[in-house]
C-alpha cells in the first residue's frame, strides 16, 4: 500500500511540475508568423491595384485560418476570430507575386503576437 502511495505522490508532483512549466508558455507574448497564399482570377470589375489588394487580403486571411486550424485543430474557427486576428496583424509582406494572363498569385508573410491570437480565439 505504501508503494502505491509513493508512486501516486511522485506522479502528482511530476504532473504539477509539467503544468507549471506549461503556463509560462501560454503567458508569453512571442511573435507569430503566418504564411498564406491565394490565386486570384481577375475580371473586369477590378483594376490591377484593386485586384492586388483583394488577393493580398484573401491570402492573409487564408493563412490565418490555416494557422488556427493547425494549432487549434479541435475547434471550429469563426469568421469573427479570423477578422480579429486580421485586424491585429502588424504587417503583411508580399513574398511572392506572379501574374499570368488574368490570374494573380500572391504569397504573403504576416506577423502578429501570440497574445493577440489567444485574445481573438478565447
Amino acid at each position: 500500500m505504501n508503494i502505491i502511495y509513493i508512486i501516486m505522490k511522485k506522479s502528482s508532483v511530476i504532473a504539477i511540475c509539467i503544468i507549471l512549466n506549461l503556463f509560462p508558455m501560454y503567458a508569453q507574448n512571442g511573435p507569430v508568423t503566418i504564411v498564406g497564399q491565394h490565386n486570384y482570377i481577375m475580371n473586369n470589375s477590378h483594376t490591377l491595384p484593386q485586384a492586388k489588394i483583394e488577393c493580398k487580403t484573401i491570402a492573409a486571411r487564408s493563412g490565418i485560418l490555416a494557422y488556427l486550424l493547425i494549432f487549434q485543430p479541435e475547434t471550429i474557427i469563426s469568421e469573427e476570430e479570423i477578422d480579429c486576428v486580421y485586424e491585429n496583424l502588424f504587417v503583411i509582406d508580399i513574398i511572392e507575386e506572379k501574374r499570368v494572363g488574368n490570374e494573380l498569385f500572391m504569397k504573403v508573410l504576416a506577423t502578429t503576437n501570440s497574445q493577440t491570437v489567444n485574445a481573438c480565439t478565447n
